[in-house]
């Protein structure tokens, strides 16, 4: 005798009670969480924590908690206000009951506003500085308001065609009038009040592509028919996903070719599975939706720093030249007893350099393109106004003099070349020397180019200069010489007192001890490798990247819990099909291998989406980054893994939830047939 709102009312209250339960245990996790962190912290900043109970995040993440499960649980309570008993009271069969597809519409949109409203407590105004946000938000309450119209008015129509008693076309149509403008207007004031929505917004359609991208994927691998694609093409109505078409096509073409072999061609438990698969298509999207939210995350984390630590093991001992730095503070006979070391044949040195480091003062200035004259304060001014820093007097400050016969930085030029020890060794007919600058933006934003010139006093002694033409600059890494942004010939300082000494080495990996030890007995002098740099970078990387990887972690947890949850409901549902497999004699390990057969085949999708989109992403921006030398930074093994990892998830959840379904007794499904 219940009424369906009351009904949806009573499942609303119990999700509201879990999420009131959930909240609180979240609460208690996050300060173990966080006292657990401080050690960590501790370590890291050098000072001791102290730790504290604050009461505003406790009272926000409760309230948050409990209304993002009672906005989430009010789709499903609300399809639950729909069950018709006839459907239901069969012993032998467990319908699951869903909402009509217009109170589901304005259901999501209704959600997507109250998620809103919990979005703009935590964002607050940075949302502010954005461009036209008034216009963009106000748009967006109005598609939102129409969205809400529409479904209420064509249900109210439908309605009304079907109940042809007490008609009243005239009320309805001023109801109808009434729901396409008030509904607009009230959804423009509440987009003009929660700009989080703009938000909100992008999220959902960035969910919905990923949810028809994994339906499609779906349908691929499980061999579907062409007529069953249709719904999944409406992609081609929205503009945005057009540059998307190409890739999709690329990669579900083949995917459904080999599906469909697949469904021809093998044996007849892995076909079921895949048909069994393709019945619920819509359902192991959503289902994926999670755990391609989690194994996406932890992927970009973890193979991009992978990728950075390998890239900055590279990029460092490619521009240092080598991969040991021996620094001298003594006199001429420590540098002479440095090069002896050097040299020595079982020291396993493959090449080495000595570079002197000098301080210097920009004289003078000349552009060829222009052929301005300009001083370092006329040079400062170009870039007064571009976003970069004004450090331009520190690229001048110091240039690295380095022999040209061996260990030259190995980088990549955006203009120009490197010294070349057959066109380097002597100054020009002019007597001006070569040098090569390191990219850096403030030297775009300054105008240098290949071809200019530059006149540098050399340890503050107006007399003592050298003339220098810029041959090359080099790519913007952030990386830059040994010492000084910029590096010349060492014998265009000839003559010269240097600020400091040292030689960059190439040395086998298992003789740089040896080397160490005849470095320690010469006084003045030490010996730093370039890995021991990568070793410090590398920690502070992983210092950073702990408390995302440890988020990731969870929200790949929850992916697994998801795929449990919904496993179990299909099996649920499929309880009379497991019945009747086990009623014509297949046995429970059978069934068992069908159903993890299934499920296996959802987890390598998610795999494919999850990791496939970091990979992506991630090799585009190292594509971007080192001007396509990608070299062996792609993490391709940690892609692997994370795949692997992505079906073993889904393996074990599946286990967990078809274990026991698998060894259902046949008389007790089918006895009411």
């Amino acid at each position: 005798g219940l009424e369906p709102e009351e009904i949806t009312i009573l499942f609303l209250v119990e999700a509201i009670i879990m999420g009131v339960i959930g909240s609180i245990l979240g609460i208690f996790a996050g300060w173990g969480a966080a006292f657990a962190t401080k050690g960590v912290a501790e370590t890291f900043l050098g000072q001791s924590l102290t730790f504290t109970i604050a009461l505003d995040p406790v009272i926000n993440g409760f309230v948050v908690g409990v209304i993002i499960t009672a906005i989430f649980g009010f789709l499903p309570t609300l399809a639950a206000g729909q069950v018709r008993p006839a459907t239901v009271l069969r012993p032998s069969e467990t319908v699951i009951p869903r909402a009509g597809r217009f109170s589901a519409f304005v259901a999501v949109v209704a959600l997507i506003m109250a998620l809103s409203l919990v979005a703009q407590g935590l964002l607050g105004d940075l949302l502010d500085e954005l461009g036209n946000l008034t216009l963009i938000v106000s748009i967006i309450g109005f598609v939102y308001g129409v969205a809400m119209a529409i479904p209420l008015v064509i249900s109210s129509y439908l309605s009304l065609r079907e109940n042809r008693r007490g008609r009243s076309w005239a009320i309805h149509a001023f109801q109808w009038a009434g729901f396409l403008v008030v509904l607009p207007v009230l959804g423009i004031l509440f987009a003009r009040a929660v700009p989080a929505i703009l938000v909100l917004t992008g999220t959902v359609v960035i969910v919905g592509y990923l949810y028809i991208l994994l339906w499609l994927m779906i349908w691929a691998v499980g061999g579907g028919r062409i007529g069953e694609i249709w719904p999944g093409i409406l992609i081609l109505a929205f503009p945005l996903f057009w540059p998307l078409i190409p890739l999709i096509i690329a990669l579900v073409t083949p995917l459904w070719v080999l599906g469909w072999l697949i469904q021809r061609y093998t044996f007849v438990d892995l076909k079921i599975a895949m048909r069994s698969m393709l019945s619920s298509k819509g359902r192991g999207a959503s289902t994926l939706v999670a755990l391609v939210v989690g194994v996406f995350t932890l992927s970009i984390i973890t193979m991009l720093v992978d990728s950075i630590n390998s890239a900055f093991a590279e990029l460092l001992e490619d521009e240092i030249g080598g991969n040991v730095l021996i620094f001298a503070a003594g006199s001429e006979g420590t540098v002479e007893d440095i090069e002896a070391a050097l040299s020595k044949e079982d020291n396993g040195v493959k090449s080495f350099s000595l570079v002197n480091s000098f301080n210097t003062q920009l004289v003078k200035y000349r552009d060829e393109s222009t052929g301005e004259s300009l001083t370092l304060e006329q040079l400062q001014a170009r870039i007064d106004n571009v976003d970069t820093r004004d450090d331009l007097p520190d690229l001048f400050s110091g240039v690295d003099g380095r022999g040209l016969q061996a260990n030259l930085p190995e980088v990549g030029f955006a203009e120009g070349r490197n010294l070349d020890p057959a066109r380097d060794s002597q100054p020009d007919e002019a007597g001006i020397w070569p040098v090569v600058i390191y990219g850096d933006p403030v030297v775009d934003a300054a105008g240098i180019e290949v071809g200019d010139l530059m006149v540098l006093a050399v340890n503050e002694d107006a007399n003592d200069t050298v003339t220098l033409r810029v041959v090359g600059i080099t790519q913007a890494t952030g990386i830059e010489a040994a010492n000084s942004p910029l590096y010349a010939p060492r014998d265009a300082f000839s003559g010269m007192s240097s600020e400091g000494v040292f030689a960059v080495a190439d040395v086998d990996e298992d003789r740089i001890p040896d080397l160490r030890r005849d470095v320690n007995e010469i006084s003045g002098a030490f010996l730093l490798e370039t890995r021991l740099l990568n070793d410090l970078i590398n920690r502070i990387i992983e210092q950073f990247t702990s408390f995302p990887t440890l988020v990731a972690a969870l929200a790949l947890t929850v992916g697994g819990v998801v795929i449990a949850n919904s496993v179990a409901l299909s099996t649920m549902e499929r309880r009379r099909e497991i019945g009747i497999m086990k009623a014509v004699g297949l046995q429970r390990e059978r069934v068992l291998g069908m159903l993890l057969m299934e499920n296996g085949l959802m987890g390598i999708v998610g795999g494919l989406i999850g990791v496939g989109i970091s990979f992506v992403g991630l090799v585009i921006l190292l594509a971007q980054i080192f001007d396509d030398e990608l070299g062996s930074v792609i993490p391709y093994q940690t892609a692997f893994l994370l795949m692997g990892l992505c079906i073993v998830i889904s393996l074990v959840a599946a286990v967990l939830s078809v274990w026991g379904a698998s060894g259902e007794k046949p008389l007790n499904v089918l006895r009411y047939e």
